[in-house]
């Protein structure tokens, strides 16, 4: 086997040539744009980095003005609750005071009231206590008394039990002809309460010539019965709850008076105390 070295070192002059040719013409257009291409692509890069720098300074000052914002806007609502809190102290001891000025005020007019009050009910009952003896006293006739085995206490009481009128009858006698002395003065549209033992004609009659109404419950032998009011008849209790307080004075529950007029004084002694008793006050 022969070798032409001529032809191989032709073959290699021309691809040598061809090498030359191609980095000329190809390879180096080519690396140039490749060049320029990572050229732009650091440039871009570097405006990336440089705009991230920016951002993160900008982020930084934002967030630095966020935390000075947050403290001064804390720093004013501290001042602000401060000087709420001091302005509602202040307002408060003042309404406190007020209070307190108005609630001495008070007391003291109260105190004033009450004591003129007091004053006047005292002073009122004693007139009333000087006027009720002087009427008592006065209506008892001693010519009329007739000496009995047992006596009998009429009264007339008003809505709170407070006798207004008293007069004595034997034991035995009928209750109607005392009635007569003790109804002659009653007020025009009040409503007089009594026990069957007081149903007579003359009562009545009497009774609705002074414009009042008789709630007296028929006897039974009385033929039409008269209706009454049986609610309004429950108060009658007012008068049996006065002999049940004068029953309290031993002298008047066990009669130690002999005579009539000494005994009528006694009970209305007792009378008198229980028209004080509701003058008295209870402050």
């Amino acid at each position: 086997m022969t070798i032409d070295w001529w032809g191989l070192g032709l073959q290699a002059i021309n691809v040598l040539i061809l090498v030359w040719l191609l980095s000329r013409v190809f390879w180096r257009p080519v690396a140039g744009a490749i060049t320029r291409r990572q050229e732009a692509a650091q440039a871009i890069l570097n405006e990336g980095n440089t705009a991230q720098v920016k951002a993160d300074a900008a982020f930084a000052e934002v967030a630095e003005t966020r935390a000075g914002i947050a403290a001064e806007r804390e720093a004013i609502l501290a001042d602000a609750k401060a000087t709420a809190d001091t302005v509602a102290k202040a307002a408060l001891k003042d309404a406190q005071t007020n209070a307190d000025s108005l609630i001495a005020a008070a007391r003291t007019a109260i105190d004033r009231d009450r004591n003129t009050a007091r004053k006047e009910n005292a002073t009122r009952a004693a007139e009333l206590s000087v006027d009720i003896a002087a009427r008592l006293l006065g209506r008892f006739n001693t010519a009329e008394v007739q000496a009995t085995l047992t006596t009998k206490i009429h009264a007339l009481v008003d809505a709170l039990g407070r006798p207004n009128r008293l007069t004595l009858s034997a034991g035995q006698a009928y209750d109607g002809h005392a009635a007569l002395d003790l109804l002659n003065a009653l007020p025009p549209g009040c409503k007089l309460l009594a026990d069957r033992a007081y149903d007579s004609n003359a009562i009545r009659a009497m009774i609705a010539a002074q414009g009042a109404w008789a709630v007296i419950p028929s006897m039974p032998q009385r033929n039409p019965v008269i209706p009454h009011d049986r609610e309004s008849y429950k108060d009658r209790n007012c008068v049996e709850r006065f002999f049940n307080k004068i029953k309290n004075y031993r002298a008047i529950a066990t009669r130690y008076d002999k005579r009539d007029d000494n005994f009528l004084a006694s009970v209305q002694l007792a009378s008198i105390r229980i028209w004080l008793r509701s003058y008295e006050s209870v402050a």
